[in-house]
């Protein structure tokens, strides 16, 4: 396997007159071999046992640029063991994961190819903010100004003198959003990122993902929080019992496959449909709901000569659609 040789690439990030951040467009990697220059992360069926039991069981999946991907679960679903396996901080028992190309570790500069934020609280409370970024900068080769850049873009501009210490939980969770963007990577792994930050922090990092998915970066984080999921993410992979349950774009996850349909004479419909071979079942205001396309159903009853009232297909919102999917899993 060919070795990356020479010193670190060194990011240009510049602060204009007017005091705002300017952050560089993500930068390409030079040593990614072409075939993964649309597969920012490919991960092979990963798999971890701990105990006899499987917390991770042969999970797969890619991410391409541009997009933000939200890792779904809930507590024990795997989502932490599966982020730390492709960091390479958890040895998996099967299976693969390759960053930009090649296992993360095998980097030789992993800071430069993704940010990762997998514990805020994992950092020393005697050091400032500043100068905690400050020994990261040293050892992915940034220079010192880089620092300042960071932390005026997640909210600590007038906090990196501070001890650590005296931070709040959301305050470290904004200094290891820094830390993961210190680089300017074209990939983020983030583990619950906006876990402690109030509804104005939680906004920027909003904001923060948007912007870094418009300039070409990939972000894969895991949350808890789904409404804001909602506002987001371009693409949901959900995790239950140590497997994928649902993968896909949001918009598509949240459209069911039931139809919603109504009509003057209901026990007409249903016998109709029932004997079209569509499975239905009551639901709310007084419609059936039919496990088929609007289209199917329409057809069904308009040869039927059934006259109807409404139909429409049944939209699921991100949290029907968790417990839904988690509650199977389980």
């Amino acid at each position: 396997m060919q070795r990356v040789r020479g010193r670190p690439r060194q990011l240009r990030v510049r602060l204009p007159a007017s005091g705002q951040v300017r952050i560089d467009p993500i930068p390409d990697i030079a040593t990614r071999p072409p075939r993964y220059r649309d597969r920012v992360l490919s991960v092979r069926g990963l798999t971890k046992v701990y105990g006899g039991r499987r917390v991770v069981d042969d999970v797969s999946f890619e991410l391409r640029p541009g997009t933000v991907t939200a890792f779904l679960g809930p507590n024990g679903a795997g989502k932490s063991t599966t982020l730390r396996m492709i960091s390479g901080l958890t040895i998996p028992d099967a299976g693969e994961s390759f960053v930009a190309g090649r296992p993360f570790t095998r980097w030789a500069n992993p800071a430069q190819v993704a940010g990762v934020l997998l514990d805020a609280a994992a950092v020393h409370p005697g050091r400032t903010g500043r100068g905690h970024l400050r020994n990261a900068a040293l050892l992915a080769g940034l220079p010192a100004r880089r620092v300042d850049e960071v932390l005026s873009l997640v909210g600590l501009g007038d906090a990196g003198g501070k001890r650590i210490a005296a931070y709040s939980l959301g305050m470290r969770q904004r200094l290891g959003m820094a830390q993961a963007l210190l680089t300017n990577p074209p990939m983020l792994i983030l583990d619950e990122p906006i876990n402690g930050l109030d509804p104005e922090g939680i906004r920027s990092v909003r904001q923060l993902l948007r912007g870094y998915a418009e300039r070409g970066g990939t972000a894969l984080l895991s949350s808890h929080v789904l409404s804001e999921v909602d506002q987001t993410a371009d693409r949901v992979l959900v995790i239950g019992a140590g497997r994928i349950v649902a993968d896909g774009p949001l918009s598509e996850l949240t459209n069911s496959h039931r139809s919603l349909v109504r009509a003057p004479d209901m026990n007409r419909l249903a016998s109709v449909l029932t004997a079209a071979g569509i499975a239905i079942q009551p639901a709310a205001d007084g419609h059936l709901a039919a496990h088929a396309s609007v289209d199917r159903v329409s057809e069904v009853t308009f040869n039927a000569g059934v006259r109807l009232l409404g139909l429409a297909q049944e939209s699921v919102n991100l949290e029907d659609l968790f417990f839904r999917l988690t509650g199977e899993s389980a």
